[in-house]
């Protein structure tokens, strides 16, 4: 077995030499510095390096990855039908869901500097679903000019081609290798993994690292050994801290330890964290280090973990996306784009966003459907055209003093059909939330039929007022657009007359103990069906005026 995988292997050039393979496979890793000695999996057992590859691969792992389909100018929108859209955004692998599957590769590219997946196609050559693959025993060569990818399965070596091997990388070293981190960061992890036994052991000796008992006369080996052994099964461990300590025979103590501040021990410690912190790029105060993190700068430690930490990251799976998941046709004709959504990342700064947007809208450089197309939005009518500044227009409709014509009307102004359009849509949700209060009332009502006729009379004298005041917004709109003769007083009098009527017509057609269920249902068609015409009766007398008016 260790003979076939040497063979494996032995193209690698960190791995040429069998003595390196024994020693990084077989005795956990380069021995460093500090005597620790430093692999993957003991790397993973320091809380900084587990933290620090835990978050970033949560990040990548939450990010929804989409695969759009170009429509036209800067719109796009998901491509369902593509067979990498599922394989991206749901389950890239039968067991396999797309979290644990990017979170996988992200942390094996952290720690061992590539992740690899296998990604299995059909006769047409579509992708069918993607394999996580060791890092530790996969890796590309170069075979008479042309890549390969190695990797060993039940210890047997596989090449595959390139194209088959979903590849995210890390620091390059020459554009397809890249550098371990675990392999660069050796000293700093091996020195903060020191740190921590060096604390273990310290406590574990109940604080007292180097002590030396005197005795006044000679002692014999086995004496000496029997004293030292009574000692530490006495006074060592937390649990015999502070026990009383009793001399014999003259005996006498010599401390020779340095305290935890002279050593400076939780210095280091510290150190160590902000060190972790540099080589995978994160904010200390990510990690737990919030000495030099002020509530000022947290907002910009917060954006730097974005910009210089994650987005390379995203940069690099949607590149590998394109090259490995597209055919060569739809990268050709640059039809399809695959994007981390990073609006569900930063949306907790949406105020920054909109405060941005809104100069660039109104600066202007930018359109509104530019916006909108960052944002994944479809794009409205009108949106294309740059919003003209309100101080570079004619004001007052005065004649233009160029020579140049009358005043254009601004641009980018909403039409009156969109106004209609957001106004119906008020009233709408508002005779929604209407009908709503009131079948709540009603079918509380309608389990006391003795008592029904008389919540149907006060009807008017209870509810009036709160729905008056649930369609006020939506009756201001529209007299927004025009003189409407029904005031909101008459829309909310027919409102419940309406209902009412109804009610009451039910109420001579069931029995007791079936009216509730259909008081329930006529709620309920009241609801599903009322709002419509509420509002189409509304706008329509916003219509009818303004044509009478315009035509006048």
């Amino acid at each position: 077995m260790l003979s076939a995988l040497m063979d494996a292997v032995e193209a690698r050039t960190n791995y040429a030499n069998p003595a390196n393979w024994f020693k990084d496979y077989f005795l956990g890793g380069e021995e460093s510095t500090s005597g620790i000695r430093v692999s993957g999996p003991t790397a993973l057992t320091y809380a900084a390096v587990y933290r620090a590859v835990n978050l970033i691969s949560d990040y990548v792992g939450k990010i929804p990855l989409v695969l759009y389909k170009r429509t036209s100018g800067n719109e796009k929108e998901p491509d369902k039908n593509h067979p990498a859209y599922r394989l991206l955004r749901f389950k890239p692998h039968p067991v396999i869901t797309a979290f644990p599957f990017r979170k996988t590769l992200q942390s094996h590219a952290l720690l061992h500097g590539s992740g690899y997946a296998w990604i299995a196609r059909d006769g047409a050559a579509r992708p069918l679903d993607m394999t996580p693959l060791d890092p530790v025993v996969t890796y590309p060569e170069i075979v008479n000019g042309r890549l390969w990818y190695v990797t060993i399965v039940e210890n047997k070596p596989y090449k595959i081609l390139p194209e088959n091997i979903f590849h995210l990388r890390g620091l390059p070293k020459n554009g397809i290798e890249c550098y371990s981190v675990i392999g660069r960061a050796s000293e700093s992890i091996g020195l903060g993994l020191a740190a921590r036994k060096y604390g273990a052991k310290f406590f574990k000796n109940n604080g007292f690292s180097k002590l030396a008992l005197e005795h006044p006369g000679r002692l014999s080996s086995e004496a000496r050994k029997g004293i030292r052994d009574s000692w530490m099964e006495i006074h060592s461990g937390l649990e015999n801290a502070h026990k009383p300590i009793v001399l014999e025979e003259a005996m006498k103590i010599h401390a020779f330890t340095m305290n935890m501040e002279d050593a400076q021990f939780l210095e280091t410690r510290q150190f160590e964290i902000r060190e972790i912190a540099n080589w995978f790029g994160l904010p200390p105060h990510k990690l737990g280090d919030t000495t030099r993190t002020a509530f000022a700068s947290l907002e910009q430690e917060n954006q730097s973990l974005l910009d210089d930490c994650l987005d390379p990251w995203f940069c690099a799976w949607e590149e590998e996306c394109r090259d490995k998941l597209l055919t060569e046709a739809e990268k050709e004709a640059d039809s399809h784009v695959v994007e981390f959504k990073r609006q569900a990342l930063i949306r907790a700064n949406m105020v920054d966003r909109s405060n941005s947007y809104r100069v660039a809208v109104g600066g202007p450089w930018m359109a509104a459907n530019e916006v909108r197309a960052l944002e994944n939005m479809p794009a409205i009518d009108g949106g294309d055209e740059l919003v003209k500044p309100l101080n570079s227009q004619n004001p007052g409709g005065n004649p233009d003093v160029t020579g140049k014509g009358p005043p254009k009307e601004p641009t980018g102004q909403p039409k009156r059909q969109d106004l209609l359009a957001a106004a119906r849509g008020v009233v709408v949700d508002a005779a929604r939330r209407a009908y709503r209060r009131l079948a709540v009332h009603a079918k509380r009502a309608a389990e006391k039929p003795q008592a029904f006729l008389g919540w149907l009379e006060a009807l008017e004298q209870e509810h009036l007022r709160s729905i008056a005041e649930i369609f006020g917004p939506g009756i201001a709109s529209a007299r927004t657009l025009a003189d409407i003769s029904m005031t909101t007083e008459e829309l909310c009098q027919s409102f419940v007359d309406v209902v009412r009527d109804a009610l009451l017509d039910l109420s001579g057609k069931h029995q007791a103990d079936t009216l509730a269920a259909g008081v329930a249902e006529c709620m309920a068609r009241f609801e599903a069906e009322g709002p419509e015409k509420i509002a189409d009766e509304l706008i329509q007398q916003v219509v009818t005026y303004t044509a009478a008016a315009e035509g006048a």
